[in-house]
């Protein structure tokens, strides 16, 4: 948070003289798709698996992320965000579609 005692610059940015990357700052529990990059795939199976966003791995550029398939968390970096869905919120177009989203 910015002050006027410092020139209304963030402790970031007076500790590192630059300004803080938020750029890959994501919201808790939003969906997302990765691939699955397996050999067992058939020709019609599903290509993506979807995915709620936990939280950041220290030290990886990968991201923590809770599988709706088989209920494992996992880690990914190559993903595709909708940070407009919560597949937890109930919401009645969900129930009545039988979508997530």
């Amino acid at each position: 948070m910015p002050t006027p005692l410092v020139h209304n610059d963030s402790p970031f940015e007076c500790l590192h003289g630059k300004i803080c990357d938020l750029s890959l700052i994501r919201v808790f529990g939003f969906l997302y798709y990765s691939n699955t990059y397996t050999s067992i795939i058939k020709k019609f199976d599903n290509r993506v698996v979807p995915k709620v966003f936990l939280g950041f791995k220290p030290n990886t550029k990968g991201d923590l992320f809770l599988n709706l398939k088989n209920h494992i968390i996992e880690v990914s970096c190559n993903v595709i965000f909708h940070e407009n869905c919560f597949p937890y919120h109930i919401d009645s177009k969900v129930l009545k579609g039988g979508t997530l989203c």
